[in-house]
């Protein structure tokens, strides 16, 4: 199952440690993920093969319904 989003992405200017920071398209497979956490942006995720996890647009509310769906007896049985 593909996941649409946002990724926060954060630039660093090092001439002048100015902040730039924007929302970007994103999408992943759910088959990757290990976790989410609360963050104040949106949900800290962290899926299997990154070193980092990386904030994501999707509410931490959000993401776990999507993962209640995915994993429900339902979609299970179908598999």
């Amino acid at each position: 199952m593909i996941i649409k989003t946002k990724i926060l992405c954060i630039s660093i200017d090092e001439a002048t440690d100015k902040k730039t920071s924007w929302w970007d398209d994103f999408e992943f497979n759910l088959d990757h993920y290990v976790c989410h956490s609360f963050d104040d942006d949106g949900s800290c995720l962290h899926l299997s093969g990154l070193n980092y996890p990386m904030v994501i647009k999707l509410t931490f509310d959000e993401l776990s319904e999507l993962l209640k769906k995915r994993y429900s007896f339902e979609t299970i049985a179908l598999n």
